[in-house]
């Protein structure tokens, strides 16, 4: 089981990456990008399949998220936090690591 859990993990992160490299080409992720909170009266539309869309956040925290933006991958909703320093539209050659954190069953 435990062999299980680390292969889907794995397919998990290599999914991911793919995401987050195909949003790089398309220029979706923003770090200016608004935080929207879910309302039942004008829900979201879901992204053609295979692109990157921006998405909602159902607030359930006391604390402030607006850090975090709301994406969506293939009906994937995920949440990004970009670094202070990150500007997307310098070219300074500047690399950031990538921090995954799967959360759930079999995490």
């Amino acid at each position: 089981m435990r062999k299980f859990t680390h292969c889907i993990a794995l397919l998990m992160a290599f999914y991911v990456a793919i995401a987050l490299q195909t949003a790089s080409a398309q220029s979706v992720l923003d770090p200016n990008d608004p935080v929207i909170t879910y309302n039942p009266n004008t829900p979201p539309v879901q992204p053609p399949d295979g692109q990157i869309g921006k998405w909602v956040r159902t607030v359930r925290m006391s604390w402030n998220t607006d850090m975090y933006k709301a994406y969506i991958y293939k009906g994937l909703a995920f949440r990004l936090h970009f670094p202070k320093t990150y500007n997307p539209t310098a070219n300074d050659g500047k690399k950031y690591p990538i921090m995954l954190f799967f959360h759930g069953h079999g995490e």
